[in-house]
């Protein structure tokens, strides 16, 4: 099941959310965050790998992992 939540008040200033995801019939979900035309950050949850991953590729200040090409990820 998806369900969206948008909140347009968020300024940039520090902001706190608790979040409960249900994840007996789901393996994996996705979080977009300051999602616009040009940019936007995922925080992916994989159950099946136990594995979190934050990804900045469409961010306007990508981190890029030097050492290998188009690493835009941190796991």
């Amino acid at each position: 099941m998806s369900r969206d939540y948008e909140n347009s008040s968020m300024d940039g200033r520090s902001q706190q959310m608790e979040v409960q995801f249900d994840m007996q019939k789901g393996n994996k979900f996705t979080t977009e965050f300051f999602k616009g035309e040009n940019e936007k950050l995922l925080l992916t949850f994989n159950k099946s790998r136990n594995v979190m991953v934050l990804d900045r590729r469409n961010t306007e200040y990508s981190i890029v992992n030097l050492g290998t090409k188009n690493d835009f990820t941190r796991s």
